[in-house]
Protein backbone atom coordinates (compact mmCIF):
# COMPACT_ATOMS: atom_id res chain seq x y z
CA UNK A 1 0.00 0.00 0.00
CA UNK A 2 1.61 3.23 -1.13
CA UNK A 3 1.40 6.05 1.38
CA UNK A 4 1.14 9.59 0.11
CA UNK A 5 2.19 12.65 2.02
CA UNK A 6 -0.72 13.84 4.17
CA UNK A 7 -2.42 16.93 2.80
CA UNK A 8 -1.71 20.23 4.48
CA UNK A 9 -4.34 21.26 6.98
CA UNK A 10 -5.97 24.68 6.67
CA UNK A 11 -5.11 27.22 9.37
CA UNK A 12 -7.32 27.25 12.42
CA UNK A 13 -10.14 29.74 12.31
CA UNK A 14 -9.83 32.34 15.01
CA UNK A 15 -12.91 33.82 16.59
CA UNK A 16 -15.26 33.49 19.48
CA UNK A 17 -18.44 31.92 18.17
CA UNK A 18 -20.79 31.15 21.02
CA UNK A 19 -21.93 27.74 22.15
CA UNK A 20 -25.32 28.25 20.52
CA UNK A 21 -23.82 28.22 17.01
CA UNK A 22 -20.93 25.82 17.58
CA UNK A 23 -20.63 23.06 14.99
CA UNK A 24 -20.01 20.50 17.75
CA UNK A 25 -23.64 20.56 18.82
CA UNK A 26 -25.15 18.23 19.97
CA UNK A 27 -21.91 16.43 20.86
CA UNK A 28 -20.77 19.01 23.35
CA UNK A 29 -22.02 20.70 26.48
CA UNK A 30 -25.09 22.68 25.36
CA UNK A 31 -26.94 19.54 24.19
CA UNK A 32 -30.55 19.93 25.45
CA UNK A 33 -29.59 22.62 27.96
CA UNK A 34 -31.90 25.45 28.95
CA UNK A 35 -31.05 28.81 27.40
CA UNK A 36 -30.12 30.22 30.81
CA UNK A 37 -27.64 27.38 31.35
CA UNK A 38 -26.03 28.03 27.97
CA UNK A 39 -25.71 31.71 28.79
CA UNK A 40 -24.04 30.91 32.12
CA UNK A 41 -21.69 28.48 30.42
CA UNK A 42 -20.73 30.98 27.73
CA UNK A 43 -19.65 33.44 30.41
CA UNK A 44 -16.94 31.10 31.71
CA UNK A 45 -15.77 29.36 28.50
CA UNK A 46 -12.56 30.58 26.88
CA UNK A 47 -12.65 29.76 23.16
CA UNK A 48 -9.54 31.72 22.22
CA UNK A 49 -6.97 29.03 23.02
CA UNK A 50 -5.11 27.12 20.33
CA UNK A 51 -2.43 24.53 20.99
CA UNK A 52 0.27 24.07 18.32
CA UNK A 53 1.17 20.54 17.22
CA UNK A 54 3.66 19.02 19.63
CA UNK A 55 2.85 21.35 22.52
CA UNK A 56 1.55 20.02 25.82
CA UNK A 57 -1.82 21.13 27.16
CA UNK A 58 -0.85 19.81 30.59
CA UNK A 59 1.66 17.42 32.11
CA UNK A 60 1.47 14.62 34.63
CA UNK A 61 1.26 15.87 38.20
CA UNK A 62 0.24 19.44 37.39
CA UNK A 63 -2.66 20.86 39.42
CA UNK A 64 -6.06 20.67 37.76
CA UNK A 65 -7.13 24.17 36.78
CA UNK A 66 -9.38 23.51 33.80
CA UNK A 67 -10.93 20.80 31.69
CA UNK A 68 -11.08 21.23 27.93
CA UNK A 69 -13.29 20.38 24.98
CA UNK A 70 -11.47 19.75 21.70
CA UNK A 71 -13.00 21.89 18.95
CA UNK A 72 -10.63 20.85 16.17
CA UNK A 73 -7.41 18.88 15.87
CA UNK A 74 -6.57 16.03 18.25
CA UNK A 75 -4.58 15.17 21.36
CA UNK A 76 -2.97 12.07 22.75
CA UNK A 77 -2.63 11.31 26.44
CA UNK A 78 0.29 9.29 27.72
CA UNK A 79 2.46 8.38 30.69
CA UNK A 80 6.06 7.34 30.97
CA UNK A 81 6.68 3.82 32.26
CA UNK A 82 9.37 2.76 34.72
CA UNK A 83 11.80 2.24 31.85
CA UNK A 84 11.30 5.75 30.51
CA UNK A 85 9.17 4.63 27.55
CA UNK A 86 6.11 6.55 26.44
CA UNK A 87 2.86 4.61 26.85
CA UNK A 88 -0.07 6.10 24.95
CA UNK A 89 -3.29 6.00 26.97
CA UNK A 90 -5.71 7.38 24.43
CA UNK A 91 -6.61 9.87 21.74
CA UNK A 92 -8.96 12.83 22.25
CA UNK A 93 -10.90 13.92 19.17
CA UNK A 94 -13.21 16.88 18.35
CA UNK A 95 -16.24 17.02 20.64
CA UNK A 96 -14.48 15.15 23.45
CA UNK A 97 -13.19 16.24 26.86
CA UNK A 98 -9.55 16.17 27.87
CA UNK A 99 -8.31 16.66 31.42
CA UNK A 100 -11.05 14.81 33.27
CA UNK A 101 -8.49 12.35 34.67
CA UNK A 102 -7.51 15.10 37.08
CA UNK A 103 -10.93 15.71 38.60
CA UNK A 104 -10.74 13.27 41.51
CA UNK A 105 -7.09 13.73 42.57
CA UNK A 106 -7.21 17.45 41.55
CA UNK A 107 -4.01 16.91 39.59
CA UNK A 108 -3.46 15.51 36.13
CA UNK A 109 -2.79 11.79 35.94
CA UNK A 110 -1.39 11.90 32.40
CA UNK A 111 0.34 14.13 29.86
CA UNK A 112 -1.70 15.60 26.99
CA UNK A 113 0.01 16.76 23.80
CA UNK A 114 -1.49 18.12 20.58
CA UNK A 115 -1.08 15.83 17.58
CA UNK A 116 -1.69 18.77 15.26
CA UNK A 117 -2.64 22.41 15.64
CA UNK A 118 -5.75 22.18 17.81
CA UNK A 119 -8.45 24.56 19.00
CA UNK A 120 -9.98 24.04 22.41
CA UNK A 121 -12.66 25.43 24.69
CA UNK A 122 -11.25 25.89 28.18
CA UNK A 123 -13.62 25.38 31.13
CA UNK A 124 -12.08 26.67 34.38
CA UNK A 125 -12.76 23.91 36.88
CA UNK A 126 -13.75 26.05 39.89
CA UNK A 127 -16.21 28.10 37.83
CA UNK A 128 -17.56 24.96 36.15
CA UNK A 129 -18.25 23.17 39.42
CA UNK A 130 -20.04 26.29 40.64
CA UNK A 131 -22.34 26.18 37.61
CA UNK A 132 -22.92 22.48 38.10
CA UNK A 133 -24.16 23.17 41.61
CA UNK A 134 -26.68 25.65 40.19
CA UNK A 135 -27.89 23.57 37.23
CA UNK A 136 -29.07 19.97 37.18
CA UNK A 137 -29.07 20.01 33.38
CA UNK A 138 -25.46 21.13 33.15
CA UNK A 139 -24.45 18.60 35.79
CA UNK A 140 -26.03 15.82 33.71
CA UNK A 141 -24.21 17.05 30.62
CA UNK A 142 -20.81 17.06 32.29
CA UNK A 143 -21.38 13.55 33.62
CA UNK A 144 -22.50 12.47 30.14
CA UNK A 145 -19.31 13.74 28.55
CA UNK A 146 -17.13 12.21 31.26
CA UNK A 147 -18.90 8.84 30.88
CA UNK A 148 -18.12 8.85 27.14
CA UNK A 149 -14.47 8.34 28.06
CA UNK A 150 -15.30 4.91 29.45
CA UNK A 151 -17.40 4.01 26.42
CA UNK A 152 -14.52 4.89 24.11
CA UNK A 153 -12.02 2.70 25.98
CA UNK A 154 -11.05 -0.25 23.85
CA UNK A 155 -12.43 -3.56 25.07
CA UNK A 156 -9.67 -5.92 23.99
CA UNK A 157 -7.94 -8.18 26.48
CA UNK A 158 -4.29 -9.15 26.76
CA UNK A 159 -4.94 -12.34 24.80
CA UNK A 160 -6.57 -10.47 21.89
CA UNK A 161 -4.76 -11.00 18.62
CA UNK A 162 -3.11 -8.13 16.75
CA UNK A 163 -5.84 -8.34 14.09
CA UNK A 164 -8.54 -8.05 16.76
CA UNK A 165 -6.87 -5.06 18.40
CA UNK A 166 -6.55 -3.11 15.17
CA UNK A 167 -10.09 -4.00 14.05
CA UNK A 168 -11.44 -2.90 17.44
CA UNK A 169 -9.46 0.33 17.20
CA UNK A 170 -10.89 1.10 13.76
CA UNK A 171 -14.45 0.43 14.94
CA UNK A 172 -13.83 2.63 17.96
CA UNK A 173 -12.74 5.55 15.76
CA UNK A 174 -15.73 4.99 13.49
CA UNK A 175 -18.20 4.99 16.39
CA UNK A 176 -16.71 8.12 17.94
CA UNK A 177 -16.80 10.01 14.66
CA UNK A 178 -20.43 9.06 14.08
CA UNK A 179 -21.41 9.94 17.66
CA UNK A 180 -19.92 13.40 17.24
CA UNK A 181 -21.64 14.10 13.93
CA UNK A 182 -18.91 13.10 11.49
CA UNK A 183 -18.72 10.36 8.90
CA UNK A 184 -18.42 6.82 10.26
CA UNK A 185 -16.37 5.69 7.27
CA UNK A 186 -14.27 8.71 6.23
CA UNK A 187 -11.76 9.16 9.04
CA UNK A 188 -8.75 11.37 9.67
CA UNK A 189 -5.84 9.64 11.39
CA UNK A 190 -4.19 12.37 13.41
CA UNK A 191 -2.01 9.84 15.23
CA UNK A 192 1.14 8.18 13.91
CA UNK A 193 1.66 4.44 13.50
CA UNK A 194 4.05 4.68 16.44
CA UNK A 195 1.28 6.16 18.59
CA UNK A 196 -1.18 3.49 17.46
CA UNK A 197 1.28 0.71 18.20
CA UNK A 198 1.95 2.09 21.69
CA UNK A 199 -1.78 2.39 22.38
CA UNK A 200 -2.52 -1.14 21.18
CA UNK A 201 0.62 -2.59 22.77
CA UNK A 202 1.90 -3.85 19.42
CA UNK A 203 5.03 -3.13 17.43
CA UNK A 204 4.96 -0.71 14.51
CA UNK A 205 5.74 -3.46 12.01
CA UNK A 206 2.61 -5.38 13.05
CA UNK A 207 0.41 -2.31 12.72
CA UNK A 208 1.78 -1.53 9.26
CA UNK A 209 1.53 -5.12 8.07
CA UNK A 210 -2.05 -5.61 9.24
CA UNK A 211 -3.32 -2.33 7.83
CA UNK A 212 -1.67 -3.21 4.52
CA UNK A 213 -3.41 -6.60 4.58
CA UNK A 214 -6.79 -5.12 5.50
CA UNK A 215 -6.33 -2.75 2.55
CA UNK A 216 -5.41 -5.55 0.17
CA UNK A 217 -8.49 -7.49 1.29
CA UNK A 218 -10.76 -4.54 0.50
CA UNK A 219 -11.69 -3.58 4.05
CA UNK A 220 -10.15 -0.11 4.00
CA UNK A 221 -8.26 2.43 1.93
CA UNK A 222 -5.51 4.58 3.40
CA UNK A 223 -4.32 7.70 1.60
CA UNK A 224 -1.80 9.56 3.73
CA UNK A 225 -3.69 10.19 6.94
CA UNK A 226 -7.12 9.86 5.35
CA UNK A 227 -8.71 6.50 6.11
CA UNK A 228 -11.78 5.15 4.34
CA UNK A 229 -13.46 2.13 5.94
CA UNK A 230 -14.92 0.12 3.08
CA UNK A 231 -16.29 -2.93 4.92
CA UNK A 232 -17.31 -2.25 8.52
CA UNK A 233 -19.05 -5.64 8.66
CA UNK A 234 -15.88 -7.58 7.96
CA UNK A 235 -13.86 -5.40 10.33
CA UNK A 236 -16.51 -6.05 13.00
CA UNK A 237 -16.30 -9.79 12.40
CA UNK A 238 -12.54 -9.72 12.98
CA UNK A 239 -12.95 -7.68 16.18
CA UNK A 240 -15.51 -10.17 17.51
CA UNK A 241 -13.52 -13.34 16.87
CA UNK A 242 -12.80 -15.59 19.84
Amino acid sequence: MQRKKPPAHPPLQQGSRGCTVCTLQPACLPWELEATDVERLERIVDRSATVPAGKHLFRFGEPLRSVYVVRSGAFKTYRMDAGGRERVLGFILPGELVGVDGIYPRRHESNAVALRDSAICELPYTALTGLMEQSEGLRRQILRLVSKDGVYTLGFTLDSTADQRIATFLLNLSHRAQTNGRSATELDLAMSYQDISSYLRLNVESVTRILDRFSAEGMLKLDGQHLTLLDLGQIGDIAARH
